[in-house]
Parts: C-alpha cells; structure tokens; sequence
C-alpha cells in the first residue's frame, strides 16, 4: 500500500507487505499513524474497478450475442435495457481506474474521500467512532464494513436501521476491515486532542 505525505515535505513512502499477521498489520497503521497530521492519501485499489469493467463487457458481449436474431422483438428492449446497463458499469468503472478518480486522505481537521475525482470532505468533529459491523446479504451471507455515525445524516435512515450506522467507508484502501478501524479511531483521537 502507498501513501502519500504532505508534498512539500514529506517524499512517497511505501507501506509494504499484505501479510495477514497481527503484527505486520499492526506496523502498517503504526507507519500512516506516524505521518500525522499529514495529509496522508490512501491508494483506493484499482482491481476491483477493473475487474467490474471486464465483467461489463464480458456481460454485454453477452447479451449481445444471445439478442442477435435469436430474440423476439418483445424482448428486443430488454437486451438493449442490458446494454445500456452494462455500458453505463463499464464507464464508471473504468473512470475510476484512472489515477486519482479514487482516494482516501486522511487530515488533521478530517478524512477526505475522492470519487470519480469529486472530493467529499468530513470533519473529526462531525463523527463518531469507527467500527467494524456487517449487513446480512442474501442466503444468509454477510458483508463487512467500517461504519460510523456522522452528525450531518439523518439519525434514523435505512443505514442506520439496517446496520446500526448511518454511514460507511466507501473501500478499505488494502487494509483489513479491523485495521481500517483502528486507523480511523487513532487518528480522530490524535486529531480531536491536537484540536483542544
């Protein structure tokens, strides 16, 4: 994982290794904890938009291939819905794996969160503590998260009733879901006594 520091003083350090142990992930916080106050820029990976943007072609390739004149025209709308949908994936997708369309920077006065190059910045002051929860997907599957309550939601919104949160961060930036947590606690604790 890459991080970048304040530009004007601080060069490209690199966080190596996914190692699953306790004390290498440990290490890895302990290294972004340390370019406090920062800003530090967590690389949001790329992978996962790539990999949405090969499954929309591939898919759309597909329906394609299944519409063309083996279809009734009465289904002719519904491939093109398909097209259109998978069309749709595949640009957002591959907008994002463009550099810099994804980011997560960590502040001293917040956490600043880039999306399709639009930056979306919360205040420490404004949240609550971080914590690693989960949402019960289908066939009584889970997803994980790192959520957290932010004052400027409301505080009874689906999230909210579905979750326990109001909100969540959008990616881990390769960290585990509890290390992220950690990460987001320790540095609002630093950031909130630097504060007072």
């Amino acid at each position: 994982m890459k991080f970048d520091g304040d530009s004007s003083s601080r060069p490209l350090r690199t966080v190596s290794g996914d190692s699953a142990s306790g004390t290498d992930a440990g290490c890895k916080v302990d290294a972004i904890i340390a370019g406090f106050p920062g800003p530090v820029a967590l690389r949001v990976s790329r992978a996962k938009w790539l990999g949405l943007l090969a499954f929309s072609l591939a898919f759309a390739c597909s329906i394609y291939v299944i519409h063309d004149g083996s279809l009734r025209a009465s289904g002719a709308w519904m491939a093109w819905l398909g097209l259109a949908f998978c069309g749709i994936c595949g640009i957002v997708a591959a907008v994002m794996a463009l550099p810099g369309a994804a980011r997560f920077t960590l502040r001293a006065d917040g956490f600043e969160t880039t999306t399709l190059f639009r930056k979306f910045r919360t205040p420490w002051q404004r949240v609550s503590d971080f914590a690693v929860s989960q949402y019960s997907m289908r066939r009584g599957r889970h997803k994980p998260f790192v959520g957290y309550n932010d004052a400027h939601y409301p505080t009874d919104n689906l999230s909210r009733r579905m979750t326990g949160y109001n909100a969540a961060l959008p990616d881990t930036s390769d960290l585990s879901h509890n290390e992220l947590a950690r990460l987001m606690n320790q540095w609002r604790a630093l950031a909130l006594a630097r504060q007072q």
